[in-house]
């Protein structure tokens, strides 16, 4: 995935990111008296604070605003196939050895957000469906297993380097969404996945880009 690997073991059965090697890297909140909104925030979120004094205890109410993003695999490695195929149909998203794209696994990916699931590197990438992620980043654990391809010997358990999080099957197309469509539709020419140059493994999208794509695909 990202994509996912390369690698398509026996064991175990969550192995799934592969990074592509085309990736290139990049190398506090106030609780606000009375009810406040907060544009960002660490994760780019919307945060509402109420506070109200009872017994000296404060009421904090925060709301998470959905994101939406693009996650690449090698079909060949790992498919929506194998995903919907899985225990609970969920897997995590390991392997991402991109800082950029660390980072966003580390700090704005938030479980609830919704993900394009994208089969790159074959005859016809395509969208082909679309997953929720289960649970916001932590660290891949893959980077301590010395058994395992992503394996990385200078990362510190005490303050690992990477993380992966993991996504649910939402629902598989019929009919997959071509990279070629994609090109097609004006609409979408501000995509990120579009750019030229563009090869992280997870990207951002638009809520108006998920949309469409999902239109796109006959589905809603």
């Amino acid at each position: 995935m990202g994509g996912r690997g390369s690698r398509r073991a026996a064991a175990p059965p969550i192995l799934h990111h592969v990074l592509s090697v085309q990736e290139t890297q990049t190398p506090h909140l106030s609780v606000i008296p009375h009810a406040a909104t907060y544009p960002g925030g660490r994760h780019g979120r919307s945060l509402r604070f109420s506070h109200h004094s009872d017994n000296n205890e404060a009421n904090r109410e925060i709301t998470m605003a959905v994101k939406y993003w693009l996650m690449k695999t090698e079909p060949g490695t790992y498919s929506i196939d194998d995903l919907e195929q899985e225990s609970d149909q969920t897997t995590c998203w390991e392997g991402v050895r991109n800082y950029q794209a660390r980072n966003l696994l580390r700090d704005e990916i938030q479980e609830g957000d919704k993900v394009l699931f994208y089969h790159s590197a074959c005859k016809e990438p395509a969208v082909v469906g679309t997953a929720v992620v289960s649970r916001a980043g932590y660290p891949d654990h893959f980077q301590h297993d010395k058994r395992s391809k992503y394996y990385d010997a200078k990362s510190d358990p005490e303050n690992p380097r990477w993380y992966m999080v993991d996504i649910k099957l939402d629902q598989k197309f019929d009919q997959p969404v071509t990279l070629a469509s994609l090109r097609e539709k004006a609409s979408l020419k501000g995509m990120v996945l579009l750019q030229k140059g563009s090869r992280l493994s997870v990207q951002p999208v638009k809520k108006t880009e998920y949309t469409a794509i999902l239109k796109m695909a006959g589905v809603s």
